[in-house]
């Protein structure tokens, strides 16, 4: 395979890439030899690596989704879904640090749920920046995109993940 050709995985390489093939321009950013996406379809991150989780809402019932469906729950239609943005800040519903994980994972690690109130969404995801011990129950986060923390050998992967907005007075 030539080198900076790694569409079929959804890869690109970062050592002299053939710009021409790039798919996702915002990995060049990336400090990091190979990136491929967690999972299709969940995010879309811009070049100045700011993004936006992708969801989407029924016309009809007003329901937000994430992941995206292809049927409202609801009323059962899909005719009625429509592609939608949502904030990029959310409350932190509750958090748990994971000490014994999947093999590919790098422990420990912190997970949690994160409300986006004016959507009616609750995010699953990692939590990053932060300790235990700097994470309030209610703390404002703000959604981020990051290599995966996984284990030597297991690839290198980009997700999206929250983190803890810094407040005021303190750096």
């Amino acid at each position: 395979m030539p080198r900076g050709d790694h569409r079929q995985r959804g890869e690109i390489s970062i050592c002299r890439p053939d710009l021409r093939q790039i798919r996702r321009p915002w990995l060049l950013r990336l400090s990091v030899h190979k990136m491929e996406v967690f999972r299709e379809g969940l995010f879309e991150v811009r070049e100045d690596g700011s993004g936006h989780l992708l969801t989407n809402r029924c016309e009809r019932c007003g329901i937000n989704f994430f992941p995206r469906r292809k049927k409202c729950i609801r009323c059962y239609r899909s005719d009625r879904l429509k592609d939608a943005v949502i904030s990029r800040n959310g409350k932190l519903y509750t958090y748990a640090t994971v000490y014994q994980g999947l093999p590919a994972f790098v422990t420990p690690y912190m997970i949690g749920y994160v409300d986006f109130e004016e959507e009616g969404l609750r995010v699953f995801a990692q939590l990053t920046g932060c300790t235990s011990d700097e994470l309030e129950v209610g703390g404002e986060m703000e959604l981020v995109f990051e290599e995966m923390s996984l284990r030597e050998g297991e690839g290198k992967k980009v997700t999206y993940k929250f983190r803890p907005v810094p407040r005021k007075g303190r750096l």
